[in-house]
């Protein structure tokens, strides 16, 4: 639940490292869902700098990434837990003020 950078440059990388196919619910807006709408394989480029400066140019990529901030990216997300028998983590990529009764995040969870 996020779209920010450390989903996509940390969580995401790591559960395609054990084998676990990931999808971005991004809670406020769509950018990164529009983004990954114009990639056929859902793919993305991430950037990693090595404590000595280099800079390590990876793609990893999403099965799928809906909007909450429209009823149907959010009716899509409240689904998977029923279409995807298999989910095993919902990683919550979110700022400190989306951690507040009422925000859209934590109103979605709740659901």
């Amino acid at each position: 639940l996020g779209a920010g950078r450390f989903l996509r440059a940390v969580f995401i990388p790591a559960m395609t490292v054990i084998g676990v196919p990931s999808i971005i619910a991004q809670p406020r807006s769509s950018n990164v869902v529009e983004m990954l709408a114009g990639r056929v394989d859902g793919s993305f480029v991430v950037h990693v700098v090595t404590p000595a400066g280099v800079v390590i140019e990876t793609v990893t990529g999403v099965c799928g990434a809906v909007s909450l901030s429209t009823e149907k990216g959010r009716d899509s997300f409240l689904k998977l837990p029923r279409d995807l028998k298999r989910l095993r983590f919902i990683g919550v990529g979110i700022t400190e003020a989306g951690y507040v009764q009422g925000s859209p995040a934590i109103e979605t969870l709740a659901a």
